[in-house]
């Protein structure tokens, strides 16, 4: 399976952009948890927790919108059927999170030297919460990319955010961020086929975090979007040493891939 991830600044169009690719694919294209969910789903047979699971991908969620009401309201309905379908469906989501731990552990062994560098980043967080979501985020990007890579499924995953914008995740509320760490990091990291870095002017994506001033991660952004730049940016230096990078500015740019 073809791998392609994006990665970029806040609001830059990473979504867009790999949404863009989809459209155009020819290819049946996998996200990070529609893989996860539909892998488990072939090799376990029926299970209802993952078909709610897809149907609400395809029939419930919102697309980002430029109206933060909407963004808020997709938010809401995401949490309002994770709490519904684990209580009813307890039996089918017991099951399906087995299956997924399973190959967690897998890719675990897999990238084993990766993740230890991943477990020595998550012991430097100090926010117990952002530690959960790292935390969550990475078992999913993990799990997905080596069933892309070592099991037997036709088709591209695209990752409108991987390993490489995960780097960023981590020193997000840092000053800089540890180019020692990041060298380590790119060596033993899953490759994918293709790395787009998506290179918005910063003007444009202001404008884009004006919309949703009244957010509070949103507000972070703005008032150190500068700072956030010239982190992204180094990570950008290191990662075009990478086979696949790309850099990516216009929808033209996606039409030959």
């Amino acid at each position: 399976m073809k791998i392609i991830e994006f990665f970029g600044l806040p609001y830059s169009g990473k979504t867009f952009f790999s949404n863009y690719y989809k459209k155009l694919s020819k290819t049946k294209t996998y996200d990070i948890k529609s893989l996860i969910l539909l892998y488990i789903l072939k090799i376990n047979g029926l299970n209802l927790y993952v078909l709610l699971s897809l149907l609400k991908k395809k029939f419930i969620y919102s697309k980002i919108s430029p109206d933060k009401s909407i963004k808020v309201k997709s938010i809401k309905k995401k949490k309002f059927f994770y709490k519904i379908s684990k209580k009813i469906l307890y039996p089918s989501y017991f099951k399906f999170q087995k299956k997924k731990n399973e190959l967690y552990k897998e890719s675990k062994i897999e990238y084993a030297a990766f993740y230890e560098i991943i477990l020595k980043i998550l012991a430097s967080q100090e926010n117990k919460y952002r530690k959960k979501n790292l935390r969550r985020w990475i078992k999913d990007e993990m799990t997905s990319v080596f069933i892309a890579k070592k099991k037997d499924i036709d088709g591209i995953l695209i990752m409108s955010e991987g390993f490489i914008q995960r780097f960023q995740s981590y020193f997000l509320y840092k000053k800089d961020i540890d180019l020692d760490l990041l060298d380590e990091y790119l060596k033993f990291c899953p490759k994918s086929d293709i790395i787009f870095f998506v290179n918005t002017d910063l003007e444009i994506i202001k404008k884009r975090l004006k919309n949703y001033i009244q957010l509070e991660k949103e507000r972070f952004y703005l008032k150190n979007l500068d700072n956030l730049q010239l982190k992204i940016n180094k990570i950008m230096q290191e990662t075009k040493k990478i086979e696949g990078f790309q850099i990516l500015k216009h929808k033209r740019d996606l039409i030959n891939q």
